[in-house]
């Protein structure tokens, strides 16, 4: 799990989908769904990776609160090299 700077929340673009934790957990079909609304109906779950990032979205920073962060769930697009 890797950590962003705080208030800063992730962004989707063509490649990459962020899930909010508050929408898990998931079924695969619905999870399958999701990436069918971002990326079209011609995907499947084995062309992502997937990661869990955490963005701290309030608080000050100066001490730790659990709450104040927030864990999304990154799929991103495996995208095959040229040899």
């Amino acid at each position: 799990m890797s950590e962003q700077s705080k208030y800063k929340f992730p962004e989707d673009n063509e490649n990459v989908l962020h899930i909010d934790s508050d929408c898990l957990p998931l079924s695969q079909e619905r999870l399958l769904e999701k990436c069918q609304e971002h990326f079209g109906e011609d995907v499947a779950l084995d062309m992502f990776s997937v990661d869990i990032l955490r963005f701290q979205n309030i608080g000050c920073g100066c001490c730790y609160d659990a709450s104040d962060w927030t864990n999304y769930l990154k799929l991103e697009r495996i995208t095959k090299k040229d040899n």
